[in-house]
């Protein structure tokens, strides 16, 4: 897990989980059965946001903890965390009494289920929801699919999230995104419109050579093709044909591992794979390929060996091709011309990426590569912790090599 404050971490000096056994514990609760009482007789209805974390050590604490919140007034905004570990019982308490203490219980008003809709309006109406992720989906073998940012918003304490994703809690104010899977399992007809909604409007993002994601790396070959064949075996079959913008990121790119009979051989099978199974009239295919600053003709050749491959594809709506990690002089002069002739390569002269959308559909990643933790600001910009950049992730490059 990567943490995104400082006490979410696994590690460090924290306090231990509340009980309700220990007579230390027995005294911290009824110390916060005062600070509530004083709480509830001052503070104004829908003035007050709450951050609530308190990590209790089983569910019978919880509920406790949940139960005494309830006197006091309707709040602005409320977040609740009951335990750093996630746990379905104790963020569903959790949400129950932040929706009742804002305010926001849902009640039932009649209105018709989706039942009763056409497969059309309930196509529709499903766009909006998290099916639709704000960001390109990563995914590498090592991973799978990397986890989302902690959006930071889902409480105002600079020591502690309670996103349910990653912890026992809950926020009102939370826009973290997490993989509706409710929606999935409805009905069969509820699975199969959520199905083609999730791989047709999200554009996934393949990591293929990474110092965190090493698969490709010609010290340490592998036996059988990976990454983008991988990718494809793992879809359900019939989330194939949906599929409309997939980008194939050669991260921390080393131009002789390009040249790889594994490498070769797994994108050219990745290739045939799209070929038989996409709808390549609607599939738009964009390739990320960090190049250094100056690249050599040995790279160069290295991201025509990439491209040219596409050749036997078949005609694809779009293709984009973006060579990052050169100076600013030289990809104005040099490196986005070569862009063009690669595009050019595989869909003919005729074809202009930037007439169809090449800088508008250049979504942002979920992930970096590196660390998703980022820095906290207080409310006036001041930053107030940085976490060390490299130093947190869960998948080490010297530890992978060494596993391999």
């Amino acid at each position: 897990m990567f943490a995104c404050h400082p006490t979410c971490r696994t590690y460090g000096l924290h306090d231990k989980p509340l009980g309700s056994v220990a007579r230390q514990d027995r005294t911290v609760l009824q110390e916060w059965q005062v600070i509530l009482q004083i709480l509830a007789n001052n503070i104004k209805p829908r003035s007050l946001r709450l951050s609530f974390i308190c990590d209790t050590r089983d569910l019978q604490t919880a509920r406790g903890i949940v139960e005494s919140l309830g006197c006091l007034p309707l709040l602005r905004d409320c977040s609740i965390r009951l335990g750093q570990i996630p746990d379905w019982s104790s963020s569903a308490l959790a949400r129950s009494m932040s929706l009742q203490l804002t305010g926001k219980t849902p009640q039932n008003l009649g209105h018709p289920t989706t039942l009763h809709l056409p497969d059309e309006v309930l196509e529709h109406i499903l766009s909006f929801t998290e099916l639709v992720a704000p960001f390109q989906l990563e995914w590498c073998p090592v991973r799978g699919l990397s986890p989302f940012d902690c959006c930071k918003t889902c409480t105002d304490s600079l020591l502690g999230c309670c996103c349910s994703f990653y912890h026992a809690a809950y926020a009102t104010g939370c826009t973290c995104w997490r993989l509706p899977l409710p929606l999935f399992l409805v009905s069969k007809r509820m699975h199969r419109i959520a199905t083609s909604i999730f791989y047709s409007k999200n554009t996934f993002f393949i990591a293929t050579i990474h110092r965190n994601c090493v698969m490709w790396s010609p010290e340490k070959p592998l036996s059988a093709p990976t990454i983008t064949t991988q990718f494809f075996n793992r879809l359900p079959s019939n989330a194939l044909p949906h599929l409309r913008s997939i980008t194939v990121g050669f991260l921390d790119f080393w131009p002789q591992s390009a040249f790889t009979h594994l490498a070769i051989t797994d994108w050219r099978q990745g290739i045939d794979i799209m070929a038989k199974s996409l709808d390549l009239s609607k599939f738009t295919l964009s390739l990320q390929i960090d190049v250094p600053r100056y690249p050599e003709d040995e790279c160069l050749q290295a991201c025509r060996s990439i491209v040219h491959s596409l050749i036997h594809l078949g005609r694809i709506k779009r293709l984009f091709v973006y060579l990052s990690g050169q100076s600013s002089r030289y990809y104005k002069t040099k490196g986005k011309q070569f862009e063009t002739i690669l595009e050019k390569t595989v869909l003919g002269d005729d074809y202009d990426a930037v007439l169809h959308g090449k800088y508008d559909v250049n979504f942002p990643l979920w992930y970096d590569g590196y660390s998703r933790e980022g820095p906290i600001f207080q409310a006036d910009g001041r930053k107030v912790w940085d976490p060390k950049e490299h130093g947190n992730s869960d998948y080490d490059y010297e530890d992978y090599l060494n596993f391999m």
